[in-house]
């Protein structure tokens, strides 16, 4: 078993970076800034001493009965098909468990749910064959990353291609917004903290919760120029943000927020269209808007939609469990203690 160190983080990135189902939560740079996780990355070589699969492990302890949840969002990283390297890929993953006592290894792959797209197959298969279980979705997105996800095939597309891609309605409200004067400018990690009133506000709107300050300005100083932080402002007034990142040939607008005032003047149309100009400069194939609802049925879902992008139907979480006992007071715990949360929550 192979981990990465500070000699091979390079040539993990890279390979992350270049690899068609490299994803920025499999990077080093995101999994490192994550507060509550301890990050652990896996690499396998082919017999010429390339790597051909690596997978990001992120580790969180319970603080009961001294298990943990080992996670890999996103992954893992080669291809998908080859089931020799998923499995030495997985088999690593439980060495690794066993070290911090896992009570259960979760992934949640970048691959289509296999009944929508028969080329996610081979991966269901040799998934379900070592011993995974589907987990069944839970709360507003499905599970820890959002089964549903809108995504634009930007590939080869000029700007003025990608645009044209666009519903009729979103083309007229980014032309409203910039009539209206609308003002969609990139700054520094200092406006952080204007960004946050705007995640605070968000959050208590929508009824989610918050990471720390901390969290955004840490992610920031390590994406460096990977990452933008996008501030929207209508009579010099700060109305929305959103922090978008490029990693591969991929852009993800990774998080946003808004004011509850001037939303008349469609501020979030003209700064996503921004974003994606950016992602058409970085010549991405995939601009990624992170996701949509279960019910695919709100304003978040009609405003996504509006972009032109397909709905990617994920196969969603996977799960090995490794201790049943501990996974079953654990998780059934845990679900009690969301639901409870999330009842408090509305009820403020």
């Amino acid at each position: 078993m192979e981990l990465c160190t500070e000699a091979t983080r390079a040539e993990y990135d890279d390979f992350v970076w270049n690899c068609p189902k490299g994803h920025l939560y499999q990077s080093y740079d995101w999994g490192s800034a994550k507060p509550a996780w301890k990050w652990i990355g896996i690499i396998r070589r082919d017999e010429s001493g390339k790597i051909k699969g690596v997978m990001s492990l992120q580790i969180r302890s319970t603080k009961f009965f001294g298990a943990s949840l080992v996670y890999a969002p996103r992954g893992p990283v080669c291809d998908l098909d080859d089931s020799t390297t998923v499995t030495e890929l997985i088999s690593d993953a439980k060495e690794v468990a066993k070290l911090y006592k896992g009570y259960a290894l979760l992934i949640d792959p970048d691959i289509i749910e296999p009944d929508i797209d028969s080329n996610s197959k081979a991966f269901a298969d040799t998934a379900f064959g070592l011993g995974f279980k589907k987990v069944k979705p839970y709360g507003r997105w499905g599970g820890f990353q959002c089964k549903y996800v809108f995504r634009i095939d930007m590939g080869g597309k000029t700007k003025e291609e990608v645009f044209a891609s666009f519903h009729q309605k979103t083309r007229y409200n980014i032309r409203l917004a910039e009539r209206k004067g609308v003002v969609v400018t990139v700054e520094s990690p200092d406006m952080l903290p204007e960004f946050y009133k705007l995640m605070i506000t968000t959050g208590q709107r929508d009824c989610f919760d918050i990471l720390p300050l901390s969290y955004f300005q840490k992610m920031m100083k390590i994406m460096g120029e990977r990452a933008r932080l996008y501030i929207v402002r209508y009579n010099d007034v700060i109305v929305a943000g959103a922090l978008a990142v490029h990693y591969g040939d991929k852009m993800w607008y990774a998080y946003g927020a808004s004011s509850n005032e001037h939303r008349n003047v469609m501020p979030n149309y003209l700064m996503q269209w921004n974003m994606i100009q950016w992602a058409c400069e970085k010549n991405c194939r995939i601009y990624d808007f992170i996701g949509v609802a279960t019910t695919l049925d709100d304003g978040l879902y009609r405003f996504k939609k509006g972009w032109g992008g397909e709905l990617n139907t994920f196969i969603g979480e996977l799960k090995l469990s490794l201790r049943p006992c501990s996974d079953f007071v654990l998780t059934n715990g845990l679900n009690g203690y969301m639901k409870v949360k999330k009842l408090l929550k509305r009820g403020k």
